[in-house]
């Protein structure tokens, strides 16, 4: 398009710092800039480059702009708040990392070459040279640089190789340091605040496993002389800086912390610098509730104090001052933002998740509070801190009260108590919480308090009637929720059950056309019944398929999570295979029942320490299995290859992954479309939800059938043999004993492996390559698609249940639970 613009370096690759280096081979043009070739610019970019410089020319030999990094704006981006020239000497703490978000003058660069063939933290010395020369940046507001980001299953697979990576920034730390000093005998303000922030990715390496003891005691030398020409308040005053990670960067320069008693506290002191203060400490809670006629507190506990030293009890205070102790139960979660941190490995931030529970003959008309007790070195102190509450405990900053069964919880700044219902309290409490709606700041309090008061007008007519609200995805309707709804429905047990479905879903007509009881989501109807379900049952956790208050738009769930305090019940959209901690986390989701379809499945969860109670994870398995039949097989393959989260919302991203490689690969094999076509087959790709929108992105043969609006349980049935990586699927194929094929090219699967191990446990073959995959559909066509001896005797011994009653034992345990 414009071929007396562009000029050609090299038409062969010589890699990107051939290019760089050579920039002064072209005739013209007075700046540069370094645009990745998978980047770009916003619009304009140029043009309010070249005014500015226009305006401000002799002032300065760089010129930056604002980074976008996938979706999220860079941390170093507030420097940007105006477009202006700004002077390092007088604001040192503006560091500038990135080259490619810089326009140049290109007389500045003509001393310097850039070595890219080390580590992209070469830019950081190539710029900060310059501003040795001239400390005076510009920055341009209304523009911006968007880093597309490049997933690396390396480093998703092995985060040593990138902690290994981060080390070796002490190199060009040293670097920078010698730099300054050669030019300027002094390090001046501004090179110490890029310095401290870009040690930070060292400092939070969790542990040094991968270093011997000679290389830990090198590198801890290192980084304290490194740190040791910093001054205090660039690290404790820094906004830069990760608060949590501020005291432990005062701790290694000062290197040394103590822990005393002071003015009826106990500090954490490095030096003059407070690192931690026991007092200024809050609990949280993440779960109140009544469950099996006692009272369930649960919650979370951070400090800098080892949890060793530290003791949480819950404290009864009745009418008549009678104080009596009950020790919380400390228990350990495995997700990450519930552990125990380390930096450099050494203990850092401690986390203490407790709960406690207590018979409810015992609490009512009683006020509870917490008392924290620490003891160390001879250093004693308890105090009463003050509460704070997660949406998951029913309350919030606008919620002071909960109607849970009989009882009726409510909280002030330190306490809970607990006093039978009646409909005179509630109505006290009701008035109370709409004032306190309305004398908030909250955006969205007057909506809140209209609803609150339609809730308080509706509650004698509403509380009678027993709701069920069961959903699946919003866009798509054919999962264990809908499956059990179905059966539901047949019951004659005075229950209204309700299936919420989104009214642009491809189901919503059909559903309406066949049950009168299908509610739009986030229409006025849901919102009341959802105020007053008695049961919230769903097929995932994501919140924002049910819940009418809660969207991507926004979240109003502060405003009613004390309305709805109905338990919620879990019944999964598949068999869990993998390690799911991190996704399905009871201080999130105080889940009443996790279906289960086998033992195996039901264990993994106490193995992994999930921390449910038992009696919440049963083994009734999947309502959509009884809806599973043979009966229309027809000569079909289906291919469903699963998600990969890090491709969320990155179209670009997903062209250039090995993923979306070996999907085009397998969907265009010549090989397998003659195969195919000479048996009287056809391939039938079933995209995840999630890819179903980038499914333009790929070229789909005539011989293949991309399937969208089909069901699965329609293809399940049809269907002679199944293809997929690592999909849940594989279980609902598997249990019509029907052959499948583990088809795993890619080693990029973003959960944890569990407790399955596809080799030994797996109802077919596990496959890596393309050419493998296509002599075993061969071989399974060849022998009319019946599944191994060996493969049937898994899925039999595998699955608890093949009776085809599952939703008759869920619905049953759910009414009685």
């Amino acid at each position: 398009m414009y071929p007396d613009n562009v000029v050609i370096l090299s038409k062969d690759y010589l890699g990107q710092p051939y290019a760089e280096n050579n920039v002064y081979k072209v005739p013209g043009g007075e700046y540069v800039t370094f645009l990745e070739g998978t980047d770009y610019f916003s619009k304009n970019t140029f043009e309010q480059v070249k005014n500015f410089y226009d305006k401000h020319s002799e002032e300065s030999n760089i010129v930056s702009i604002p980074v976008i990094n996938g979706n999220t704006e860079d941390r170093l981006n507030y420097k940007f708040e105006q477009t202006r020239i700004i002077n390092l000497e007088e604001e040192a703490n503006n560091p500038q990392l990135h080259l490619k978000s810089c326009f140049i003058k290109k007389s500045a660069l003509r001393n310097y070459k850039y070595n890219r063939k080390t580590l992209f933290e070469e830019e950081t010395i190539l710029i900060n040279q310059l501003l040795l020369d001239l400390p005076r940046i510009g920055v341009i507001k209304n523009v911006k640089y968007y880093i597309r980001q490049i997933f690396d299953p390396k480093l998703f697979k092995n985060k040593t190789i990138q902690e290994k990576k981060y080390i070796q920034r002490i190199i060009f730390i040293k670097k920078l340091l010698s730099t300054s000093i050669t030019k300027k005998s002094i390090v001046p303000d501004f090179i110490k605040y890029t310095i401290t922030y870009y040690i930070q990715d060292i400092l939070k390496i969790p542990d040094l496993d991968f270093l011997d003891k000679e290389e830990k005691n090198s590198l801890f030398e290192e980084i304290r002389s490194i740190i040791g020409i910093l001054d205090d308040d660039m690290i404790y005053d820094n906004e830069n800086i990760d608060y949590a990670l501020r005291g432990f960067f005062i701790y290694l320069k000062k290197g040394v912390y103590s822990i005393v008693g002071e003015d009826d506290n106990v500090v954490m002191r490095s030096g003059d610098y407070y690192i931690d203060d026991l007092k200024k400490h809050r609990i949280w809670l993440d779960i109140v509730d009544i469950k099996d006629d006692c009272l369930v507190i649960s919650g979370v506990y951070t400090t800098n104090f080892d949890n060793d030293s530290l003791r949480i009890n819950l404290i009864k205070e009745d009418a008549g001052n009678n104080g009596e102790t009950f020790s919380c139960d400390y228990f350990t979660y495995p997700q990450r933002d519930r552990s125990n941190v380390e930096y450099l490995g050494i203990p850092w931030k401690f986390v203490y998740n407790f709960e406690v529970s207590l018979e409810l003959k015992d609490v009512i008309h009683n006020r509870y509070t917490f008392e924290v007790l620490f003891e160390e070195n001879n250093i004693q102190m308890d105090y009463t801190p003050r509460i704070e509450f997660r949406i998951s405990s029913y309350f919030s900053s606008v919620s002071i009260y909960a109607v849970i069964g009989e009882y009726i919880l409510f909280k002030d700044s330190s306490s809970i108590s607990v006093i039978p219902y009646s409909f005179r309290k509630l109505f006290n409490f009701e008035v109370k919480n709409i004032f306190k709606i309305i004398k908030s700041s909250e955006k969205g309090k007057v909506g809140a308090a209209f609803m609150h008061l339609l809730y308080l007008i509706l509650y004698r007519y509403m509380d009678n009637k027993r709701i069920w609200l069961l959903n699946d995805r919003l866009d798509m309707v054919d999962d264990n929720a809908k499956h059990l709804f179905e059966y539901a429905l047949k019951q004659d047990d005075g229950i209204n059950k309700y299936l919420i479905v989104d009214k642009n879903s491809e189901d919503y007509k059909e559903l309406k056309k066949n049950y009168k009881n299908i509610i739009t989501y986030g229409s006025f109807k849901h919102k009341i019944l959802y105020l007053f379900c008695e049961k919230r049952i769903s097929s995932f956790l994501n919140e924002n398929f049910f819940n009418p208050f809660y969207n991507d738009e926004e979240d109003k769930r502060k405003f009613y999570c004390n309305l709805v305090t109905a338990p919620r019940y879990f019944l999964q959209h598949g068999v869990i295979s993998c390690d799911l901690t991190e996704q399905i986390r009871r201080y999130d989701h105080n889940l009443s029942l996790i279906l289960t379809s086998s033992d195996l499945e039901c264990q993994s969860f106490f193995d992994l320490d999930y921390n449910f109670p038992r009696q919440s994870i049963q083994v009734l398995g999947l309502p959509r299995y009884d809806k599973l039949t043979n009966k229309e097989k027809r000569k079909q393959i289906l291919f469903i290859p699963s998600w990969r989260s890090y491709l969320d919302n990155d179209g670009e991203l997903l062209k250039q992954s090995d993923y979306y490689k070996s999907i085009e690969s397998l969907i265009n094999n010549n090989k397998l479309a003659k195969l195919l076509d000479s048996a009287g087959y056809q391939l039938i790709f079933k995209p995840h939800p999630e890819l179903i929108k980038h499914t333009e992105k790929f070229n789909i043969g005539s011989n293949v059938k991309l399937s969208i609006n089909n069901s699965f349980q329609e293809l399940f049935n049809n269907s002679s043999l199944l293809i997929t990586d690592f999909s849940s699927v594989i279980f609902d194929f598997s249990y019509l004993k029907k052959p499948v094929i583990y088809y795993q090219p890619n080693d990029d699967y973003h959960y944890k492996e569990g407790y399955f191990n596809y080799e030994d446990m797996g109802f077919g073959e596990v496959i890596r390559n393309e050419e493998d995959l296509i002599l075993k559909i061969r071989e399974y066509i060849e022998n009319n698609c019946i599944m191994e001896e060996k493969y049937q005797e898994r899925v039999t011994s595998f699955f608890k249940y093949h009776d085809k009653n599952n939703s008759k034992r869920v619905y049953d345990w759910i009414k009685k639970n």
